[in-house]
């Protein structure tokens, strides 16, 4: 009798601890598949940057600080040239492999981690910077334009460049005049100004 309740206090306690196994892989595979449903909703598919619905959070955050604490916000539109060429010339899984490269190059030369860049749409990206005036939100720009005509593209033609156009759009909020939506028509006035005058530069609105 005692050899038969030692037996079945022993099974029990292993399926006790089989229990335990299998709750904790179960919570560990729900948070992973959590994790990566999270990623999924905040990140571009392609070029592993934010997508536009994370900027946006990001975006109405950063406007909401600047408004309470009355720093300077700039916003940067940008926009690869001439890339319907570029796709047309070499295919679309060239221009794909050329945007990741460019969404790479971007988020290198981005210094602070609270700044955040991301895929707006086809080849335009979106960069918020907070607590940044004109001055120093030209200087990033001029890094990363800099860093992107820095890119190789092999072809059997050889190697050559691409490059963008920005345009950059700030608030100082010493009035609240400006929204979200008016440094994104201003920094998409500005772009347009960089695509007038030659391409391959940077517009401040």
């Amino acid at each position: 009798v005692i050899t038969v309740l030692a037996w079945i206090s022993e099974r029990q306690e292993r399926f006790a601890f089989l229990q335990e196994l299998l709750v904790s892989y179960q919570s560990q595979e729900l948070t992973r598949l959590n994790q990566q449903l999270d990623k999924i909703a905040h990140e571009d598919a392609l070029t592993s940057i934010a997508n536009r619905r994370s900027f946006n959070n990001a975006a109405e955050r950063e406007w909401d600080i600047a408004l309470r604490e009355q720093r300077s916000l700039s916003l940067l539109l940008l926009d690869v040239d001439f890339f319907k060429r570029y796709n047309d010339t070499y295919g679309h899984e060239s221009g794909d492999k050329c945007l990741q490269s460019i969404a790479h190059a971007i988020r290198d030369a981005m210094m602070r981690p609270a700044d955040l860049a991301a895929r707006y749409g086809g080849e335009e990206f979106l960069i918020i910077l907070g607590e940044t005036n004109a001055t120093d939100a030209m200087l990033i720009t001029e890094r990363i334009r800099q860093a992107i005509s820095e890119l190789k593209f092999e072809r059997n033609e050889g190697n050559f460049s691409v490059t963008m156009s920005f345009g950059i759009a700030c608030s100082d909020n010493t009035s609240h005049i400006k929204t979200e939506e008016t440094l994104l028509l201003e920094a998409d006035s500005a772009l347009y100004h960089a695509k007038n005058e030659g391409r391959n530069r940077v517009c401040i609105a």
